[in-house]
C-alpha cells in the first residue's frame, strides 16, 4: 500500500501538519462484499483500523461481519476497537456539521448549559461566549427557577437547540429572559480577569476549548487575542488557567498556548512526543515548543483547575507538556461518581476523516463525506519530555492527579475570588500551602447533567504524521 496522507487528524490533541507518504503495512485486504454503500464504508473503516489504529494488533482479523453493521458504522468501530483503553475512537453522523463546528466554531443554539443543583433548582454550568444566552446577560452563579413556565424542580431535560423562556434569580433579584436559537461564532474565553493577592497580580483565564481556524495567524487566535494577550499586557505575576469544561481540540492550538506560557527560547525543549503502532514506527516524532510566538510569559509556576468529567484531550496535553518544565499546581474537581481526583485521561488522538481519504485506491476518496460521516480513529499516543504517560494502562485510564480536591462551585461566576476552585489557588499563592479543604467547599453543588447532547470530551485532532 503506497498512499499519500493529506488528512486532518482530530485528536482533541491537534496540530495541522502536511501529510506525507506512508509505507505499506500489509495487514489487511479490502472486503469482498460491497453490495451497498454502507458496507463499503464499513470496509474502509475496518481496513483503516487494521493498518493505522494505535492498537491495531488488538483488532480482530477474523469473524467481523461487515454486512451486520450496514448503517451502523459506529457500532462497528466499537466492536473492533481496543475497549480496555480506547473510549474515544468513534463515528459521528452529520459529519459536515461536526467538521464545520470544530474548524469554524459556528453554533446554532441558545448557548446555555444547565445542571441540577443539590437544592433541586437549576444552575448554569457555563454559557457559550457570543451566544444568545451570553448576550441576554445570563451568567454562571444564577439559579434558574422556571423554564417555559415549568418549575425548575420539575424540569427533566433541557434542549439548547430550542427557544426557551428562562426565569432566574441573581444578585439583582428575579428576571425573565427569552432565548431564541441563532447562528453565532462561538468564542472560547469564558472569563479573563486579574485580582491582587499577597502583593501579586494573579491572572485568571477560563478557556473552553482548543477549537477554531488553525490557519489564521497566531495573534488572531481567540485564546491569544482575547485571553492571554490582555493578561500579558497587565503584567501578571501568577496565572490560573481554568480547564474544568475544556474537552480538548487541536494540537496546534495547544502547542501555541503552552509555548506562550514558557520562557523565551523554549523552542529547543520538548513539547510532546507522538508514538504510533509497531507498523508505523517511522511516523514517531518529537515536537518542540513553538518559536514563532508573539510574546512569552516566562512563568516558573502555573495553576490549573481541572475536572474528572471534562478536562480531556488537548487539555490533558497542555498540562502534561508543561510538567517537566514548570512548577504545575492542580486544583481538581473529582465529582462524587467519576472515579478519583484526576483529569479525564485522554492521551491519544488521531485524524478527523471526513473530506477525502487517500489511503486506499479500492475506496472512493469521498466515501465518508458522501455518507456524511466523520471518523475519529485513535492513531497515536503522546507523552511529555519525561515520558509521562508511559505505556502503563493505569496512567492512561486515570489521567493527571490533582494536588488538591475542590468542588465545582456553580454558585459563583468564573473568576470570582470567592469561587471554591479559584479561592483554593489564591490561598496557595498567598500562603504557600493548600487549605484544610474549607476553601474548596460549597453547599450548592451540581448533581445531574440534564442537557440534551451533554458535554463530552472532543477528539484530539492531529495529523497521522
Amino acid at each position: 500500500m503506497k498512499n499519500k496522507i493529506y488528512l486532518n487528524l482530530f485528536l482533541l490533541f491537534t496540530s495541522l501538519f502536511a501529510f506525507s507518504s506512508c509505507s505499506d503495512t500489509g495487514t489487511a485486504t479490502p472486503p469482498r462484499v460491497k453490495e451497498t454503500e454502507a458496507t463499503q464504508v464499513n470496509g474502509f473503516i475496518y481496513q483503516f483500523m487494521q493498518d493505522y489504529y494505535l492498537w491495531n494488533n488488538k483488532v480482530p482479523r477474523k469473524g467481523v461481519d461487515l454486512v451486520k453493521y450496514d448503517g451502523k458504522p459506529d457500532d462497528l468501530v466499537k466492536a473492533v476497537r481496543y475497549n480496555d483503553l480506547d473510549r474515544f475512537s468513534r463515528i459521528n453522523s452529520r459529519g459536515g456539521d461536526v467538521a464545520a463546528n470544530l474548524q469554524n466554531t459556528v453554533s446554532k443554539d441558545v448557548g446555555l448549559y444547565v445542571t441540577r443543583l443539590s437544592n433541586r433548582n437549576l444552575g448554569v454550568l457555563f454559557i457559550k461566549p457570543n451566544s444568545p444566552a451570553d448576550k441576554a446577560g445570563l451568567r454562571r452563579g444564577i439559579q434558574i427557577t422556571k423554564i417555559d413556565d415549568v418549575l425548575a424542580t420539575n424540569v427533566t431535560t433541557f434542549d439548547r437547540s430550542l427557544p426557551h423562556t428562562i426565569v432566574y434569580t441573581g444578585s439583582e433579584g428575579e428576571k425573565t429572559v427569552s432565548l431564541t436559537p441563532t447562528s453565532y461564532q462561538e468564542g472560547t474565553i469564558f472569563k479573563q480577569t486579574v485580582v491582587e493577592r499577597g502583593g501579586k497580580k494573579v491572572g485568571y483565564l477560563a478557556y473552553s476549548g482548543f477549537i477554531g481556524n488553525v490557519k489564521s495567524s497566531i495573534p488572531e487566535y481567540d485564546f491569544v487575542k482575547n485571553g492571554l494577550k490582555p493578561l500579558f499586557e497587565k503584567g501578571i505575576d501568577e496565572l490560573v488557567v481554568d480547564l474544568r469544561y475544556n474537552g480538548g481540540g487541536y494540537v496546534k492550538f495547544c502547542q501555541i498556548f503552552a509555548s506562550i506560557l514558557m520562557p523565551a527560547g523554549s523552542n529547543q525543549k520538548v513539547f510532546i512526543r507522538k508514538v504510533y503502532n509497531s507498523n508505523l514506527v517511522s511516523f514517531n516524532s518529537t515536537t518542540n515548543f513553538e518559536a514563532d510566538i508573539p510574546f512569552n510569559f516566562g512563568l516558573k509556576r502555573i495553576f490549573f483547575i481541572t475536572s474528572r468529567r471534562y478536562t480531556a484531550s488537548a487539555s490533558d496535553m497542555l498540562v502534561t507538556s508543561l510538567m517537566p518544565h514548570m512548577d504545575v499546581k492542580i486544583v481538581g474537581i473529582p465529582y462524587s461518581n467519576s472515579g478519583g481526583n484526576h483529569t479525564y485521561g485522554k492521551f491519544v488522538g488521531g485524524p478527523m476523516l471526513y473530506e477525502s481519504q487517500t489511503f486506499y485506491d479500492a475506496y472512493p476518496k469521498d466515501i465518508l463525506k458522501k455518507a456524511d460521516l466523520a471518523f475519529f480513529p485513535m492513531t497515536s499516543r503522546f507523552a511529555n519530555a519525561d515520558g509521562f504517560p508511559s505505556t502503563n494502562a493505569s496512567e492512561h485510564k486515570d489521567g493527571i492527579k490533582a494536588n488538591v480536591a475542590s468542588n465545582d462551585d456553580v454558585s459563583k461566576d468564573f473568576g470570582d475570588p470567592a469561587e471554591a476552585c479559584f479561592k483554593e489557588c489564591l490561598y496557595f499563592i498567598q500562603n504557600s500551602k493548600w487549605t484544610d479543604g474549607s476553601a474548596g467547599r460549597t453547599e450548592i453543588l451540581p448533581t445531574e447533567d440534564i442537557n440534551v447532547n451533554p458535554i463530552t470530551p472532543r477528539p484530539l485532532i492531529t495529523n497521522i504524521r
